[in-house]
């Protein structure tokens, strides 16, 4: 049987699942990908593989702020109009392993 859809209202599309929280605080984790501190904003890589977009603005602090690549962090994952976006970031640990 074919499937009917009311005029103007669009066919169910398969959604991805929500993403695995990492803690009852709703907060996740991950590492920077990369970020370009001439720019303000990087990627970083959570845990479970996703990529999300990242703003100087969501680190913690005021006036100039960066990360550097592979710093373990903690976010949480937020969506905008371009896609996965991780705010409230906070440094873990170093690329070396070190805190923050």
């Amino acid at each position: 049987m074919a499937s009917v859809t009311a005029p103007g209202l669009s066919p169910a599309v398969d959604r991805p699942s929500p993403p695995t929280i990492a803690s009852s605080t709703g907060r996740e984790t991950g590492r920077v990908s990369w970020f370009c501190p001439d720019r303000g904003f990087g990627w970083v890589r959570a845990d479970d593989g996703t990529d999300l977009f990242m703003s100087y603005r969501d680190l913690p602090g005021s006036g100039f702020r960066c990360v550097t690549a592979d710093e373990h962090i903690e976010f949480v994952r937020d969506h905008d109009r371009h896609g996965a976006v991780a705010r409230s970031v906070t440094v873990l640990a170093g690329p070396d392993g070190s805190g923050a």
